[in-house]
C-alpha cells in the first residue's frame, strides 16, 4: 500500500489480535507499507499515528490467482462514425465524403509503464473515484526520488498529463486511466465534490462556495494537469466555507476536504 501523508509522520496499520505494522512518511510525504492478504475478505485499517480521525479502511476480497485471459474490447470502445455532411445541391449530384471513424479512447491500468512503448504521451483521467490511488510521472526507473517528476495521491476524480519527455508512468490503486476527457459531472453548473476537474467541461467559470467539509480544505486553480508546482495558478488551504472565482482561462480546478462546491455567481 502506498500513499501520501505529512512528511515524517508515522503510518500505522491497525491489526486486530496482533502487533500493528508501522512505517514513516519520507521528506516528500510518500510512504509504503507491505501487507499480508488471506483468501476471502480482508479488512485493512490505516491511520496517522494515534489519530483515530485519520483512519482509512480498505476492504479487499482476495483469491489465489489462476490465470486470466485478455478481455475483449467492450462495445463502448468500438469506433463510431461521425455524422455525414449534407451535400450542396448540384446539377449532377456527387458522392458524399466518406466519414472518418472516431478513434476509440486509449486506456491503461495500474503498473509501471514505458512512455512511448506502453502508453502514449497525453492527458488522461479517472472516470471512477478510487480509494487510495497513487501515481508518478518518471524520468527513469532507478527508484530514486530524483526520478519523480510529479506525483499525486488521489481519492476522487483525477487528471494527469504525461509529457513527451517523460520516461515512465506508474500508478497503483487507481484503476483505469482513459483519454476520454468528456465530463464526469452532470452539468458544468451543477454542484460537485472533491477531485480534479476540467474548466469548461466539468466545471463552469464563475464564483463557487464550498460547504466547508473540514479545516483541512485545500483548493487550487490550475493551468495544466502535469502535477508540478508550475501547474498551480493560485491555491488556498485551511478555510471552511471557502469562496473561489474560477476564470475562463483556467484549465482545471482541484480540491480536497472542502465538501461540496456550489455556484453563487
Amino acid at each position: 500500500v502506498r500513499g501520501m501523508a505529512p512528511a515524517g509522520s508515522e503510518i500505522v496499520q491497525d491489526i486486530s489480535l496482533a502487533a500493528d505494522q508501522r512505517t514513516s512518511a519520507d521528506a516528500t510525504g510518500a510512504w509504503v507499507l507491505s501487507v499480508d492478504l488471506e483468501n476471502g475478505e480482508n479488512v485493512l485499517k490505516f491511520r496517522i499515528g494515534s489519530d483515530d480521525a485519520t483512519v482509512k479502511t480498505i476492504r479487499i476480497t482476495y483469491t489465489e490467482p489462476s490465470g486470466s485471459e485478455s478481455a475483449a474490447p467492450s462495445p463502448s470502445e468500438a469506433a463510431t462514425l461521425t455524422p455525414e455532411p449534407t451535400a450542396k445541391p448540384k446539377a449532377t449530384p456527387s458522392p458524399a465524403p466518406t466519414p472518418k471513424p472516431t478513434p476509440a479512447a486509449r486506456t491503461f491500468d495500474d503498473g509501471d509503464l514505458i512512455v512511448g512503448d506502453d502508453i502514449k504521451p497525453g492527458t488522461y483521467r479517472l472516470r471512477d473515484e478510487p480509494f487510495l490511488c497513487y501515481w508518478e510521472r518518471l524520468s527513469g526507473f532507478g527508484g530514486s526520488f530524483d526520478e519523480i517528476i510529479a506525483n499525486g495521491n488521489e481519492s476522487s476524480y483525477a487528471i494527469v498529463t504525461i509529457g513527451k519527455s517523460d520516461v515512465g508512468f506508474s500508478s497503483s490503486g487507481c484503476g483505469t486511466w482513459t483519454s476520454d476527457l468528456s465530463a464526469v459531472t452532470t452539468s458544468p453548473k451543477a454542484a460537485f465534490g472533491e477531485g480534479t476537474y476540467m474548466v469548461g467541461t466539468d466545471v463552469a467559470p464563475g464564483t463557487w462556495r464550498s460547504s466547508g467539509g473540514s479545516d483541512l480544505c485545500y483548493s487550487a486553480r490550475l493551468n495544466g494537469f502535469g502535477g508540478t508546482i508550475s501547474s498551480i495558478i493560485t491555491n488556498d488551504v485551511g478555510k471552511t466555507g471557502m469562496i473561489v472565482t474560477i476564470h475562463s482561462t483556467d484549465k482545471g480546478f482541484s480540491s480536497s476536504g472542502c465538501g461540496m462546491w456550489t455556484k453563487i455567481k
